[in-house]
């Protein structure tokens, strides 16, 4: 696996998305949407009042966020391609079967299939 592709990443739109996702996470898992059903799932009891959780339950899902959105950034960038790439193979294409046919358009036949 290579990491170059790290610093072609827009690390705004990284950050962006991570925190979206943070926040996503955190509306979905609070008491009034699905928080108290998944609680009572997972046998977690709920803290007494003035009791706070610690900071692990906030840090483990934002590094989560974080590389979870790098992680989609990098799969974005190695896959995408470059528009003007594919109108130049297509472009010199063009020209080179009109080069062989004196500069006018020529179509091209069909390949028939033989059906035996």
């Amino acid at each position: 696996m290579s990491f170059e592709l790290l610093g072609d990443l827009d690390w705004l739109a990284v950050v962006i998305a991570a925190a979206a996702y943070f926040v996503l996470g955190a509306i979905w898992y609070a008491r009034p949407v699905l928080g108290k059903a998944w609680m009572d799932a997972g046998g977690m009891q709920i803290p007494a009042e003035g009791q706070r959780p610690g900071p692990a339950i906030f840090a483990v899902p934002a590094a989560g966020s974080l590389l979870s959105a790098i992680a989609l950034g990098m799969i974005a960038a190695a896959g995408t391609t470059s528009s003007a790439t594919w109108s130049r193979r297509s472009s010199s294409r063009r020209s080179s079967i009109c080069d062989r046919h004196g500069g006018r358009k020529v179509r091209q036949p069909r390949r028939r299939s033989r059906r035996g």
